[in-house]
């Protein structure tokens, strides 16, 4: 998990807020793609995959300093966050609890 590009980075984030809800929904994984491209989402994913919630928590917190340094940066990645909650179905309660403990983290 070492020097990360920010696609890898940012496909990450979002593959862990997609997951709010147990799943990536077809329209989330087009999203996903859309933004970083499907290479980076399906080698972000197998990384993803085999961490805990602990580990995939403490990826976030060691690279969004170097990604998304400024509150405006942390707010930007919020908005794409909300984008792929929103995709699907709307918002549920779950995604919300996702993009407030997201929020947390990133600020």
């Amino acid at each position: 998990m070492d020097n990360w590009t920010f696609d890898q980075f940012l496909g990450f984030v979002l593959i862990h807020a997609a997951n709010a809800d147990d799943g990536i929904a077809k329209k989330e994984q087009r999203l996903l793609e859309s933004k970083v491209g499907k290479d980076t989402i399906e080698e972000m994913m197998f990384i993803y995959e085999d961490l805990s919630d602990i580990e995939t928590i403490n990826v976030i917190l060691s690279y969004k300093e170097k990604y998304f340094p400024t509150e405006a940066d942390r707010d930007s990645l919020l908005s794409e966050i909300s984008k792929v909650l929103a995709v699907d179905h709307g918002v549920s309660s779950a995604e919300q609890e996702t993009l407030m403990m997201m929020r947390k983290l990133l600020r």
